[in-house]
């Protein structure tokens, strides 16, 4: 999931990635990643079930618990970025 930063808000975004995530938000997650730009936030979740879980964060961002603090600091929507490749080392 993908959005860019309102101007000035990088250090807030440092400040909310630094943050480490609830019990009850990671439920279905098993990992988590926040990658950050001076204008865009990326953020990667694994697990199972973890297409559901997003699609809930979609369907009401406001009231999940893992989404709320970032909207205030977004400039544009939070959207999805889908794996087009990937590469391993020794991979077949």
């Amino acid at each position: 999931m993908i959005a860019s930063l309102r101007p000035g808000t990088y250090e807030r975004a440092e400040e909310l990635a630094s943050d480490p995530p609830t019990e009850s938000t990671m439920t279905g997650i098993e990992r988590w990643s926040i990658f950050l730009s001076p204008t865009e936030v990326a953020f990667v979740f694994e697990g199972e079930d973890v297409e559901e879980r997003i699609r809930e964060w979609f369907d009401d961002p406001v009231r999940s618990p893992a989404i709320s603090p970032w909207l205030a600091i977004f400039d544009s929507p939070l959207h999805v970025a889908r794996e087009a490749r990937a590469w391993e080392q020794g991979g077949s």
